[in-house]
């Protein structure tokens, strides 16, 4: 049967112990860097795509969002042109943004809202040229009305010259009082023309300016009214010659701000257009948000995970970090436990000890206390040594029987306590005792009781001594 009890085995068993220890430590460092190698590897491959995507969607959508701005306020063609170009890009450049989240939770809602926007945005800018072209009406409008206004005003003191002109032809041969008084009222109405076709020009420029807040209906009926009044005050002047191109103003200022006129369809189509881009704003900027908020809950998302992931990979290098410390700790106890234990006691001590009971056979002590015992080698070693000892004292006393038996003179031997171990024939004749029997006895009782005692006492004094 092999012995497993041995150095040999147990250096081994010693080894292969810290050789698994060492391979424990290995694979716990390598599991510890494959965790970091997956967490880093998820850092690059989910968070930092989410944190680039979503800074590239929120720097685009800003700089849509000033483009949308600058386009609001710009009534010049080639500018809105340019504009209309660049809001496109920047919805190009969102698109590939929004391409790179495939992958994220927010991404249909992201695309689904950025669809949307994508075609609210180019009826939006449609209804931007359109309000540029119908401002540029407008204003067409306003400047006719404004001329048209500076002719009357221009007309009104030649029917004034002409009425006073009547006036003073009528004077010096005053016939007919009556005609007189219809002259001064005439000359009275002018002035209430002109006053009342300035009412009618500052209501039509207040309508202009407030046109998108107020009632067109009741605004223009009130303009009919004022129409109205001037036009019944003007056809008591129709007999003056001077008052027809006067009239042809007149009419031409009427056909434009008259109810229904080319002032009034103007105004509303341009209402219509202003409330159809108020609509579309809100709409650009509620996807806007939406879209904002999407991307603010992504950015959360990935901020999120990266807190989890530097948590997960701090507990893992805190753990690993704590293991191999362990691992370390237990190596080196396992080394000294080692070193003293099993080299130090184990072998150096025990090959020490052994080297002193030689050294002590070797110089003729075959006394000596073989202490060294065990199952493994030394031990073995140390129990042939006992052995050897053993037999070679036991060679020593048969020899020294042997020389004993085999001389004449009678021979006793005892020990220091006067116990007889041996005793030859002729001091058996001598004494008259069988060898058994003198075996056992001490060596005073062999002879007479009249040096007995003084044996004994001899005996007792080297045992004391």
């Amino acid at each position: 049967m092999v012995n497993v009890n041995t150095i040999g085995n147990r250096l081994i068993f010693a080894i292969g112990f810290m050789a698994m220890l060492t391979i424990g430590v290995s694979g716990v460092a390598v599991y510890n860097w494959e965790t970091l190698d997956d967490h880093i590897e998820e850092i690059v491959t989910v968070n930092m795509p989410t944190l680039r995507s979503s800074y590239q969607l929120e720097r685009n959508t800003a700089g849509l969002q000033a483009a949308l701005n600058k386009i609001s306020m710009n009534t010049d063609p080639i500018v809105h042109k340019e504009l209309q170009q660049k809001i496109t890009a920047k919805l190009q450049l969102i698109n590939l943004a929004i391409k790179d989240t495939v992958s994220m939770e927010q991404y249909n809602a992201i695309l689904a809202t950025q669809k949307g926007l994508a075609d609210t945005l180019s009826q939006y800018t449609q209804q931007l040229e359109q309000r540029n072209i119908q401002r540029n009406t407008l204003l067409q409008v306003e400047n006719n009305i404004h001329w048209i206004h500076q002719d009357l005003i221009n007309e009104l003191p030649l029917l004034q010259q002409e009425v006073e002109w009547q006036l003073t032809r009528m004077l010096p041969n005053i016939i007919d009082t009556n005609a007189i008084i219809d002259v001064m009222t005439e000359f009275s109405l002018i002035q209430s023309i002109t006053v009342k076709e300035n009412e009618l020009h500052q209501l039509a420029q207040e309508i202009i300016l407030q046109h998108h807040s107020r009632d067109l209906s009741n605004a223009f009926y009130f303009i009919g009214y004022k129409i109205a009044e001037v036009q019944t005050m003007s056809e008591q002047l129709s007999h003056y010659p001077s008052t027809s191109t006067y009239r042809e103003h007149l009419n031409d200022l009427i056909a434009i701000v008259a109810p229904n006129g080319q002032l009034e369809q103007q105004l509303r189509k341009d209402s219509e257009i202003y409330h159809a881009i108020n609509q579309y704003e809100q709409d650009i900027q509620q996807r806007l948000a939406r879209q904002e908020a999407l991307i603010q809950k992504m950015v959360t998302n990935a901020d999120a995970s990266l807190i989890d992931l530097n948590d997960q990979t701090r507990n893992a290098i805190i753990i690993s970090n704590l293991i191999l410390l362990g691992a370390v700790c237990l190596s080196i106890l396992m080394a000294i436990i080692l070193s003293i234990y099993l080299v130090g006691r184990g072998i150096v001590k025990r090959l020490n000890t052994l080297g002193r009971h030689l050294h002590e056979v070797t110089k003729g002590n075959l006394n000596v206390e073989i202490q060294v015992t065990g199952n493994d080698e030394i031990g073995l070693i140390g129990e042939s040594l006992r052995q050897f000892c053993l037999q070679m004292q036991e060679m020593e006393r048969t020899n020294a029987l042997n020389l004993i038996n085999n001389t004449q003179a009678s021979i006793i031997t005892c020990d220091l306590a006067g116990h007889v171990e041996s005793v030859n024939s002729s001091a058996q004749q001598l004494f008259k005792h069988q060898k058994d029997n003198a075996e056992n006895m001490v060596v005073w009782q062999l002879f007479n009781s009249n040096i007995d005692s003084r044996l004994e006492s001899l005996f007792h004094l080297l045992v004391h001594c």
